[in-house]
């Protein structure tokens, strides 16, 4: 469902000086890639934005019953560094979190809303509200939220980068007018969890994005709400997003309707969401007549949440079948990919990285993985977000020398201080601890073997847990002797069964 066309709109320009908030083919505008922004010419044009909004012919929902129109508006700003007449950058497609908007800026790094630091490298950003959030809503002509549908979260995305193609002189944007892609650019793609999401599947579906660098996002959906088909409390909490919107239009998410149904059974405002624990009460919940604003059956959420992944991808490619949403192929390209993970994440762990990172490398990319101690935190549970590095890799840094490798060709010191994977072990949500973290060749799963390794296999652990144990329980496995010695990476668990204590109403879950 790629566009046809698209109708825009510019707003003023408005020039704000930003206080701290793929191939070898011929570049149209390239400029040193070393060279600071606007120090070619003596009177250079201050960093500044401009305010533009595309419709595309996408409509503003695929669901009947949310009675959508025919076409979107899609809202965004351009952030222009210090520039020349003439001087093309490269540029940067960002996309925010759930939640949040082009305008959200909730620190002074980049995946948190921040393009100060890309505009003094030399990058020109675009932010855009992601339907469903910002201005993006459908009574301002935008639309529903599909939670990273590729038929049409993917499209507008595309749209944004034909937009960008169109409009390239006058964004200062590097085109590449020799790679064979139709409407090519120097492009890469940036953000964190629901912005992270959006560069997977759009890397996949266009082949004009040079290098993506996802964070604390998902491989699948499924497996990250439903884990042992057992419905994972931070899902939940996100969930007051859209009750919030119902309530008061335009504080939360707009959603679909199938998504609104959803929160009204498990939200933090649904009187029996605590009635709601497993994928079969959830199925049975959705499916009730009375359920608003639509019953749902079980097969359509499942394949709703299934489709808007990297894993549904992954898996057709495997099997040989068709993606589907337009796409020209069903192969993923090596596109360089720079993953950062939450190591203490409660909603997308660092095991969805290192399926992502997995999926790259068997098409051939360049891959690196970071994991660091920020991410999703349940408050509920007292948990913080921590420091965004891996002991002397910071992410950021790490992100940045990502970028100008890929898209200036700059091979920095910090670019090559990557490793191949970085575990986080600092285990602290204080964000002034000092980073700890363990440099490796490959990400570990499971026990291991070789050098340096201690070989565990535990055939089976067994424990009874009570209300005294509502912190977790600790099982020691076993007693590692000398020092100098790390536990890092992914453990495997074969299964895990409860049994029902004496006098407990509800079945036992894990």
């Amino acid at each position: 469902m790629t566009p046809s066309k698209w109708r825009y709109r510019m707003l003023p320009l408005a020039t704000l000086l930003l206080a701290a908030c793929h191939s070898s083919s011929p570049v149209s505008g390239a400029a040193d890639p070393d060279a600071a922004p606007g120090t070619r010419c003596d009177n250079p044009a201050p960093p500044g934005t401009m305010e533009a909004s595309i419709e595309v012919d996408v409509p503003s929902d695929t669901d009947a019953t949310a009675n959508p129109t025919p076409t979107t508006r899609i809202p965004l700003t351009v952030h222009l560094p210090r520039r020349c007449p003439g001087e093309r950058f490269p540029l940067i497609l960002y996309g925010h979190g759930f939640s949040e908007s082009r305008g959200s800026v909730n620190s002074g790094l980049i995946d948190d809303g921040n393009m100060q630091p890309l505009l003094e490298r030399g990058y020109v950003a675009i932010k855009f509200d992601q339907r469903g959030h910002g201005d993006n809503r459908p009574p301002l002509g935008g639309g529903y939220s599909r939670l990273m549908d590729p038929a049409v979260e993917t499209q507008d995305a595309r749209a944004i980068l034909d937009w960008a193609w169109e409009h390239a002189a006058e964004i200062h944007v590097q085109t590449e007018p020799g790679s064979g892609v139709a409407k090519d650019l120097r492009v890469g793609t940036l953000g964190a969890s629901y912005g992270g999401g959006f560069q997977l599947q759009l890397v996949a579906l266009d082949s004009r994005i040079d290098v993506i660098a996802p964070d604390r996002t998902w491989h699948s959906l499924l497996h990250s709400v439903l884990p042992g088909d057992v419905l994972k409390t931070m899902a939940r909490l996100l969930t007051l997003f859209i009750q919030l919107d119902q309530l008061v239009p335009g504080q939360g998410v707009t959603t679909t309707p199938l998504m609104q149904s959803f929160a009204n059974q498990v939200g933090p405002l649904a009187p029996t969401a605590n009635l709601v624990r497993t994928r079969e009460e959830l199925a049975a919940a959705l499916e009730r007549p009375t359920t608003l604003p639509r019953p749902v059956s079980e097969e359509e959420a499942i394949e709703f949440v299934q489709t808007h992944a990297p894993d549904y991808f992954q898996a057709r490619e495997l099997a040989g079948q068709p993606w589907g949403f337009g796409a020209p192929q069903s192969r993923l390209r090596p596109v360089p990919a720079l993953f950062t993970q939450g190591q203490r994440d409660v909603l997308f762990s660092a095991t969805e990285a290192y399926r992502n990172a997995s999926w790259f490398e068997a098409a051939g990319a360049e891959v690196r993985v970071i994991t660091h101690e920020d991410g999703h935190q349940n408050p509920l549970a007292g948990q913080t977000r921590g420091v965004w590095a891996c002991g002397t890799v910071n992410a950021q840094e790490a992100i940045l020398a990502w970028l100008d490798r890929w898209l200036k060709g700059r091979d920095s010191a910090a670019f090559r201080a990557i490793p191949k994977v970085c575990i986080s072990v600092l285990d602290s949500g204080d964000p002034q601890a000092t980073p700890v973290g363990v440099a490796l060749e490959r990400f570990p799963v499971g026990s291991l073997d070789g050098q340096g390794a201690v070989p565990l296999r535990v055939p089976t652990v067994s424990a009874t847990v009570g209300p005294a144990d509502a912190d977790g329980l600790f099982l020691p496995l076993a007693t590692i002797a000398g020092e100098g010695r790390v536990l890092a990476g992914i453990p495997r668990v074969g299964q895990v069964t409860v049994t029902r204590g004496i006098g407990t109403l509800q079945a036992a879950i894990a």
